[in-house]
């Protein structure tokens, strides 16, 4: 293991003890949160509980497999890097500051960071695309090109209408802090849509960054579904279609990507 490798898992180790410690206190301590709305008040705990229960027990076993050198864990553990990336990139810009803020800017940072270099070590891989089924790479572009539409879909029409000069809904909900539409609109979906295009082509940075997005797009899905259903109160009334939207986008997303990394046989590369 290089000195890479040891910076790697070393931030990776911090982001689990700081998110840990955020998450944790935003679900069950004082509340962090008093000074948002409602709505925005359960999107947040929504993301805590995603990244208490799932992201960070994700992040250590992906982390674990990176270790050992399989390129499954390599490209997971990058892909679940992006999410914390995006996840804190949200929490800075998108909540008015209380005492967690600096620490909001420290996981955006470091998981950043850690992203970029685990990103090196697949890069570094000795990549064959020639083991990934013909089936499996046209279902993963279609559905990452399909995330990326329907992304750009459910987002274009609010925020038009809001930089228009109106007031849609999404405004009142996040006091005009549209953070989450902004990462969307400007990353997640140009992002979801090329990539997909380069894996119909077989391009090798499709290769790699389709794995990196499934599991990035799978874990902010599941975001969507805790945060609809912590708006279940009043004040924040929740969506039943929108809960069975995204659950069927999850299960969908789950499904191809499990798939994806059945068909992954690359080998690890020297570093």
């Amino acid at each position: 293991m290089g000195s890479r490798q040891l910076i790697l898992y070393g931030l990776s180790g911090v982001i689990i003890l700081l998110a840990a410690w955020v998450s944790a206190a935003g679900l069950f301590g004082a509340d962090p949160y008093e000074a948002e709305s409602a709505a925005m008040a359960a999107q947040a705990r929504g993301f805590d509980a995603v990244i208490l229960f799932f992201g960070l027990p994700a992040l250590a076993i992906f982390m674990v497999m990176a270790i050992f050198g399989t390129i499954r864990g390599m490209l997971a553990h990058a892909g679940i890097l992006a999410y914390f990336v995006y996840a804190y990139g949200s929490y800075a810009l998108g909540f008015t500051v209380n005492r967690f803020f600096l620490v909001y800017v420290v996981l955006f940072s470091i998981s950043f960071f850690a992203f970029l270099l685990a990103l090196r070590d697949v890069v570094d891989s000795d990549i064959d695309e020639s083991v990934l089924w013909e089936a499996v790479v046209k279902t993963t572009a279609a559905v990452l090109i399909l995330v990326g539409v329907g992304i750009f879909s459910a987002w274009i029409g609010p925020v038009w209408e809001a930089a228009a000069g109106g007031t849609p809904q999404i405004v009142v909900e996040t006091e005009g802090h549209l953070t989450a539409q902004t990462l969307d609109l400007g990353l997640v979906a140009p992002a979801s849509v090329v990539v997909g295009v380069l894996l119909l082509r077989k391009n090798l940075w499709g290769l790699i960054f389709a794995p990196i997005l499934m599991i990035k797009n799978l874990a902010l899905v599941g975001s969507a579904v805790a945060m609809t259903l912590m708006m279940a109160h009043p004040g924040a009334p929740a969506s039943v279609a929108q809960i069975v939207l995204f659950a069927l986008s999850g299960i969908v997303l789950l499904v191809v990507t499990v798939w994806l990394f059945i068909s992954l046989k690359w080998s690890p590369g020297v570093y």
